[in-house]
């Protein structure tokens, strides 16, 4: 039975030819039982942890059979989609990539929610009228859209931007898209500007917009890690130290732009947000808990930074690709930030 219906699960991906070498020659079938293998492994006592650990969650009694199929049914093909990224991640790294900037770009944005139907990632445009009686627009559709919408300089959150307002408009599909359809469209792109110069371009656009990404993340960590230190112990106005984070993430997305550290003053930074604020005052009141606060932000993105462009130079050598791709860009942002 979690054979089949992982089988079913593969072949409603509809693989094309790209997806060969992904599967390693292997068919639906062969396939299948490698992508649910782990659900099925089983403890000294013969126990498989996976599946009672997942059902225990449900009132089993209480169940019809045909609940708890639908419930197998996508443990299932949740295994098929995560294997897929897997995949994906080991031998198209560029495409690992983008889906990982559309992930953090949702994160941040929130012009779209992730949901999960049946085990596949879709995309849905925030407050959207939805049809379920209509076809989902394929890749076709979507590089059509971009055709005449998408630039080839556009970043992935500018494209979501593009896509979103798309989807919001046109009457002919579901306001929703499945992740894996997005993502190779929006590498077709990247691919169209950068055929002439082996993808390296690319590579390096890629690492500085996971950069400027994951700056508001970090951002967010350190305010909620230092919040009760400063607001609650040291009394600091949580109007105030909010405004700190702001200047900061500005400071960091900028100097990752213009690749040079400071590119804009801490001052410049925070005065927008602090209404008459002088630099006296700013010396006085500010500076040293403003430049502390920079340093751990600094530190944290460069940490997780390091800990992505490992990964990716990793999957990019055993795709066979040149781990220098876009090097000299990513060593200008690693040294920026130190």
């Amino acid at each position: 039975m979690s054979h089949a219906l992982a089988v079913t699960a593969l072949r409603r991906r509809k693989f094309d030819g790209s997806m060969k070498d992904i599967t390693m020659g292997l068919d639906c079938t062969d396939l299948a039982y490698d992508c649910i293998a782990e659900i099925f492994h089983r403890d000294r006592d013969g126990n498989l942890l996976q599946l009672q650990a997942y059902f225990r969650s449900f009132p089993i009694e209480e169940l019809s059979n045909q609940t708890l199929l639908s419930h197998l049914r996508r443990l299932i093909a949740s295994k098929v989609n995560d294997s897929m990224f897997r995949a994906y991640g080991e031998f198209d790294p560029s495409l690992s990539k983008i889906i990982r900037n559309i992930k953090l770009a949702i994160d941040t944005l929130h012009n779209f929610t992730m949901e999960d139907r049946f085990g596949e990632s879709f995309l849905v445009p925030l407050d959207c009228v939805r049809d379920t009686k209509l076809p989902i627009g394929g890749y076709e559709e979507v590089m059509r859209e971009l055709a005449f919408v998408g630039r080839s300089t556009d970043s992935v959150p500018r494209l979501l931007s593009k896509l979103s307002l798309w989807l919001h408009q046109q009457t002919m599909y579901r306001k929703a898209l499945p992740l894996m359809t997005i993502a190779p469209a929006f590498r077709s792109v990247y691919t169209i500007r950068d055929a002439s110069e082996g993808g390296e371009k690319m590579d390096a656009s890629l690492f500085t917009e996971d950069a400027l990404i994951i700056v508001e993340a970090v951002c967010k960590e350190i305010h909620q890690e230092m919040l009760e230190w400063y607001v609650k112990r040291k009394g600091c106005d949580p109007v105030v130290f909010a405004a700190y984070f702001l200047a900061i993430e500005h400071s960091l997305r900028q100097s990752i732009i213009e690749s040079m550290p400071n590119a804009v003053p801490l001052y410049d930074c925070l005065r927008p947000h602090l209404v008459a604020l002088t630099k006296d005052e700013y010396r006085k009141e500010h500076r040293k808990i403003l430049e502390y606060l920079t340093r751990m932000c600094r530190q944290r993105l460069q940490e997780r930074l390091k800990e992505g462009d490992l990964l990716s130079m990793q999957s990019g050598q055993s795709a066979g690709r040149s781990p220098t791709a876009g090097k000299k860009e990513i060593e200008e942002v690693y040294e920026m930030l130190g």
